[in-house]
């Protein structure tokens, strides 16, 4: 692929279409400068009669903050309206931590594909 290279407000949000789901791969750092474009993407996939889980790879995300998290909250919400599945996997460590500290790490991610066994606080 190409070398990846990242500023402030470059997000790089790229959507494949798997066999019984959808990836949302998003590259960069995620804050109020660029969250619309991570709001308009997901509320597009909402948007679409295709009732595929959506999958948001986060493994490339270096920093996210509030802004961006109520933005997944919303489209995980409106995606459930339609019967959809939605969940964020493969959070780096500083990510994992700002969903955790937003209570949303649960909902939002994956517990039964959980790196190891992680003791309940």
């Amino acid at each position: 692929g190409k070398p990846f290279l990242t500023t402030s407000h470059d997000l790089d949000i790229t959507v494949d279409q798997r066999r019984d789901h959808l990836v949302v791969a998003v590259a960069g750092e995620i804050d109020y400068g660029n969250v619309s474009r991570l709001r308009s993407a997901l509320l597009d996939l909402a948007r679409e009669p295709s009732g595929d889980e959506v999958r948001v790879d986060l493994s490339q995300v270096a920093f996210i903050d509030s802004t961006a998290l109520s933005v997944l909250v919303q489209a995980k919400q409106r995606l459930e309206t339609q019967g959809r599945a939605m969940t964020v996997f493969d959070p780096q460590p500083r990510v994992e931590r700002v969903l955790e500290l937003g209570g949303l790490l649960e909902y939002l991610g994956q517990p039964s594909q959980g790196r190891g066994s992680d003791p309940a606080s």
